[in-house]
């Protein structure tokens, strides 16, 4: 739980103060590089946090909160389909 509030909390601030300086190609890769790859290899957890937070506050709430819902109720489905199809290949084996 510490890595996805610490990823959350990373993107959102560099979000905000990569954005701001996102007008050169130089700036749009070290925005690409953090954001996606050392923080998307840190906890994918933060990139949905923002897309989230960037929904409701451009004022989708309910796509946003339709989003989140989705995504937990479906990566909890996955989780659980991913365990019982091991479960019953470790049985058949």
């Amino acid at each position: 739980m510490g890595a996805n509030l610490l990823g959350s909390f990373a993107i959102g601030a560099l979000s905000v103060l990569l954005g701001a300086r996102a007008d050169s190609s130089a700036a749009l890769d070290l925005r690409l590089f953090l954001m996606t790859g050392v923080l998307g290899g840190f906890t994918t957890y933060s990139a949905f946090a923002l897309e989230s937070l960037l929904l409701a506050q451009g004022g989708a709430a309910w796509r946003s909160a339709g989003y989140v819902a989705a995504t937990i109720a479906l990566c909890l489905l996955a989780a659980w389909v991913g365990r019982a199809l091991a479960g019953a290949w470790i049985t058949e084996a």
